[in-house]
């Protein structure tokens, strides 16, 4: 039994008709039709021992091998797996099979009829998902592994896939991950006055244009990975001076402790009982400094002066009235403490909360901390 019982040319044939007909009518017989049959074809497969599981993906994050492995294993289906497997050669068969499907070049013959043509899209098609072997016409788009930050993609052979990871000159296997250690900057406040917010937009924005990382925002620096966002902290650091942590989409609450902040989720479990009198986590042994929403999944930590320097660079005619009056107008939104003028670290990473030395920060278990802050010198 091939794909064809499935998936009759009747069939087929009817759901050319239909994209003719409109966008509409393709998507309707996509979803409604081809894809009960992939699934049905590929658990058939499953059952018969023809599917293999794709390894190299411990310390990743790649939802299509992830979902592929989990469907080989336990004959369930992700939402978007059959789709994403097979979307690109349905598109193909049934967009071009009257004037002669990509999958079957000899098929643009004008001599041979379109009902002919139909057929010989038909049977590539067919063959491509009895084969279950990546070409041209059986491709997959790439994937980034969001840990890694790698460009990733499935290839099959006989239906045994193999996880891909691009290298800058072509693909290579992919390989078991580590853990991505937890990170540190360091940062110099010479104002002794820091400022904590979520995303600095002061002087109409001209704060952020100045922070330009280029190509790197998409590629080494991409805040779509664990290790893109370390990255991103650790450049930001470097080129411009002040902290910048990746977030989930939260709110967060900011507690200090003499020269040591600690920012965390604002909210704790509630059968933990660690919330202060407004609704807030509280940690023993320090003082709640305020509160903000990071809507940009982002915590920033910046100095005043070295704010300054940057809108000044960047064209801020008298940038510390600008600074003052984005503060004044974002009250709610930013933290603004006095400090001890000096260099700080910054520890943070993926899992923080989870991985950080606890005792040795004075901080008890509750409290899930995005970031930890220290004077050194």
């Amino acid at each position: 039994m091939g794909f064809a019982d499935h998936y009759p040319l009747t069939v087929f044939e009817a759901g050319y008709r239909a994209g003719q007909a409109g966008h509409d009518g393709a998507k309707e017989h996509l979803e409604d039709v081809f894809l009960p049959a992939v699934k049905t074809h590929l658990l058939r497969l499953r059952q018969e021992g023809r599917l293999g599981t794709a390894a190299g993906l411990a310390g990743r994050d790649v939802w299509t091998a992830t979902d592929w492995n989990e469907m080989v294993v336990s004959g369930r289906f992700s939402r978007w797996l059959a789709s994403f497997l097979t979307s690109h050669a349905f598109h193909g068969s049934h967009g071009d099979a009257e004037r002669g499907s990509v999958f079957d070049p000899g098929s643009r013959d004008p001599d041979v009829a379109p009902e002919e043509r139909i057929r010989r899209a038909w049977e590539r098609l067919c063959a491509l998902l009895d084969v279950g072997t990546t070409d041209h016409a059986f491709r997959l788009e790439t994937q980034q592994d969001g840990i890694t930050g790698d460009r990733c993609l499935l290839e099959f052979v006989d239906w045994k896939p193999a996880l891909m990871r691009w290298t800058g000159g072509g693909f290579e296997p992919a390989q078991d991950m580590g853990a991505i250690p937890l990170a540190t900057i360091e940062i110099d406040c010479p104002s002794g006055e820091l400022i904590l917010t979520d995303a600095m937009t002061a002087g109409d924005d001209v704060f952020r244009e100045a922070i330009d990382l280029g190509d790197r925002r998409h590629t080494v620096a991409s805040l779509n990975s664990d290790q893109g966002s370390v990255n991103y902290s650790t450049i930001v650091a470097a080129e411009y001076g002040f902290g910048a942590v990746a977030t989930d989409n939260t709110m967060v609450v900011v507690h200090r402790q003499g020269d040591r902040l600690v920012v965390s989720e604002r909210h704790a479990d509630e059968d933990l009982r660690l919330d202060d009198e407004d609704g807030d986590v509280s940690i023993a042994g320090w003082d709640k400094v305020g509160t903000f929403c990071c809507d940009r999944w982002m915590v920033e930590i910046i100095d005043r002066q070295v704010a300054i320097d940057i809108m000044t660079r960047h064209g801020t005619q008298d940038a510390a009235a600008a600074l003052d009056a984005w503060i004044a107008d974002e009250d709610d939104e930013v933290v603004v403490l006095k400090t001890t003028p000096g260099r700080y670290r910054i520890s943070f990473g993926p899992g923080f909360s989870q991985r950080f030395d606890r005792a040795a920060a004075g901080i008890p278990n509750g409290p899930e901390p995005w970031l930890l802050m220290e004077r050194i010198g």
